[in-house]
């Protein structure tokens, strides 16, 4: 966010003000929100990030039992917000809490039990937390993901121009 206001600053500073009506300087959070206020398509209650740690609390709290790793760390505010972290990472990589559990049972059959507890209880976590989300909560993730699916189906970006600046690279 401190990127894009730099990026306004200079905007204004440079360009007459005319410009403004041509010109819209977005982040990928602020772009799924554009698309769906633009083309509908918002499901749920939008959560941000303290929305997110305090579902990852509850996730952590309602799978304590299954955990096999990670059970002692559940109330831990660092724990919490790591995995709160982690999912948003694993949801911006298209990984779902399926395919953790396909990666616990290979390391399980690799006899990496230590790697296959880790994976098994993040697995739970996760699914537990989507489960909650799916209670009328959208995050971030979603909406990306929601976005990205209504931009196949409709010309949002056409006769424009879109550049991506501050970028190494995508996922």
């Amino acid at each position: 966010e401190s990127a894009v206001l730099q990026a306004e600053q200079r905007f204004f500073q440079t360009l007459p003000a005319s410009a403004n009506l041509y010109l819209e300087i977005l982040t990928f959070r602020r772009l799924p929100n554009i698309i769906h206020r633009k083309c509908g398509k918002v499901s749920g209650t939008f959560i941000g990030e303290s929305g997110k740690t305090v579902l990852t609390a509850l996730a952590l709290n309602d799978c304590m039992p299954l955990l096999k790793k990670y059970s002692e760390l559940t109330e831990s505010p660092d724990f919490i917000l790591s995995m709160s972290n982690y999912i948003t990472k694993l949801k911006s990589m298209e990984l779902s809490s399926d395919m953790l559990l396909k990666a616990s049972d290979a390391a399980s059959l690799a006899e990496n039990e230590k790697t296959a507890g880790k994976l098994y209880d993040i697995a739970q976590i996760y699914s537990s937390y989507e489960a909650l989300l799916k209670s009328g909560y959208d995050d971030d993730g979603d909406r990306m993901q929601a976005a990205a699916k209504r931009l196949e189906e409709i010309d949002f970006f056409g006769g424009s121009t879109v550049f991506a600046d501050g970028f190494s690279g995508f996922t």
